[in-house]
């Protein structure tokens, strides 16, 4: 059974390879821990949040399950063919189907 973890890396992986400039140049490095998106704590991830249909508008003391957070360091080439390393946040939908969002 694949656990949450590895259910969000391969999620990941797999929107990397449809969204890279160049994928196969893609070199994974370190994921660090999904955390869940359980309240409204920054402002940055309610505006995406909200844009995207996820949080209501009024989150400021609303709480829930709103999805996760991973964030995953990675090389790949950009537009110009040239490696760049990338620290990036992936949210996640709840049910771990799709990216919402990349900052």
């Amino acid at each position: 059974m694949i656990d949450k973890q590895d259910k969000a890396q391969e999620l990941v992986k797999s929107y990397l390879n449809k969204n890279l400039d160049d994928s196969t140049s893609y070199q994974p490095g370190t994921f660090r821990k999904i955390d869940s998106i359980t309240e409204s704590q920054f402002s940055g991830e309610n505006v995406n949040y909200v844009r995207h249909g996820v949080l209501p508008p009024d989150t400021t003391n609303h709480k829930g399950f709103y999805g996760y957070t991973l964030v995953h360091e990675y090389r790949a080439k950009n537009k110009l063919g040239a490696f760049v390393k990338e620290d990036k946040i992936f949210y996640l939908d709840t049910g771990l189907t799709r990216v919402i969002v990349v900052q």
